[in-house]
């Protein structure tokens, strides 16, 4: 009896050490990348400063935004997060990234269009009204994706839907984590993305 006991903890020490690797490499590859984006932004506005082009106010950008529901207005980091997004949805599917992220602008200016509120605003609401928008968003996106999707098998495409927007969502968590990493520790600002490894 002692020895199967042993061979289950065994199996489940591999498995832990196994798990662990893998979210240890997912997080220094999310890292690298985001690194990399942060590091692009920081010199773009560099760039921009050398024009002394002041940004407008959060207030004045909102009021703008607001104007017409039916432009979609994203901060820098929305971009890129869409970005991530949708690089994460075209492993999934046989479609242009133009395509996904149509899906994705598509869902925006409907809760836009549902909330009368601008996705810009976003950038002000806090961690829980943040993911349930995107889960919203996210939704829409993978409804559509299966719909112009033709298999007669209904619950594949089913399948394939709670899929797209498990990863979706995951890639939307990650990059929160990273961005609040980020946040609460000043000095990975600074991190030269070279030092890491893609996975």
């Amino acid at each position: 009896m002692s020895k199967i006991n042993a061979y289950k903890n065994n199996k489940l020490s591999e498995k832990i050490f196994f798990y662990s690797e893998e979210v240890e490499k997912r997080l220094r590859s999310i890292t690298t990348r985001t690194c990399s984006f942060k590091k692009s932004i920081n010199r773009l506005n560099e760039v921009l400063k050398w024009f002394k082009i002041d940004e407008p106010s959060y207030d004045e950008t909102y009021q703008q935004a607001k104007l017409n529901l039916n432009y979609i207005f994203m901060s820098k980091e929305q971009e890129v997060m869409l970005n991530e997004i949708v690089e994460e949805v075209c492993a999934l599917v046989p479609f242009h990234d133009y395509v996904i992220s149509g899906f994705i602008k598509k869902g925006i200016l409907n809760w836009q269009n549902n909330t009368r509120k601008p996705i810009f605003s976003l950038t002000r609401m806090n961690p829980l009204e943040k993911l349930q928008t995107m889960s919203n968003i996210l939704m829409y996106m993978s409804t559509h994706i299966c719909r112009a999707i033709y298999s007669p098998n209904k619950g594949w495409k089913e399948q394939l839907k709670s899929e797209i927007f498990r990863k979706a969502i995951e890639c939307y968590e990650d990059y929160v984590m990273v961005q609040s990493l980020f946040l609460n520790n000043p000095s990975l600002e600074d991190l030269d993305s070279n030092q890491y490894n893609m996975v």
